[in-house]
């Protein structure tokens, strides 16, 4: 991937700019509540949030892996749908949709959705570091003990690159 240019860094925070406006408040009202968490980590939960929000309308053609904290933040804001829905038009120029990665039981379903979020999360950090200049804050984007999910679709992959798979039988 080529580093951004200063057009593309500067479109960035201009667009950071603009998601900041919105007003949050009682999504992090909620989120606190429900959560249990600091006014303080709640806002910066968010602002990774926000961050994450600003790589989804820079380039709406990639899916950006997301988890911990964030996702949890994220999950509060859907609940309110109509501001969402709003927000999402207003403020990134196209609904992001909740798009959940599920893998059935066999092997080879787990394989794929393994190797799905790996490349998410992947596609996140490069991009997180072209335009913020840093990794995402590994508190807040875990490598995640969820199912599907950051450190599972990691160690699963490894794991499963040690072990050696029967073959298939024939019938």
């Amino acid at each position: 991937m080529t580093s951004a240019t200063s057009p593309a860094i500067e479109q960035s925070r201009l667009l950071f700019d603009k998601i900041s406006r919105f007003d949050f408040g009682k999504v992090l009202d909620r989120y606190i509540k429900d959560s249990k968490v600091s006014p303080e980590s709640a806002a910066e939960t968010l602002l990774e949030l926000k961050r994450w929000f600003t790589l989804c309308a820079l380039h709406p053609e990639k899916t950006y892996a997301t988890g911990g904290k964030v996702d949890e933040l994220w999950h509060t804001f859907i609940l309110f749908t109509k501001d969402y829905a709003r927000f999402c038009l207003d403020f990134t120029g196209a609904f992001i949709h909740h798009v959940p990665e599920v893998a059935s039981g066999d092997i080879e379903a787990r394989i794929r959705s393994a190797e799905k979020m790996r490349d998410k999360v992947r596609l996140l950090e490069a991009d997180y570091l072209t335009y913020f200049g840093a990794l995402p804050p590994a508190h807040l984007w875990p490598r995640s003990p969820e199912a599907n999910t950051f450190d599972n679709a990691f160690l699963f992959l490894e794991a499963l690159s040690r072990t050696q798979l029967p073959a298939p039988t024939t019938v």
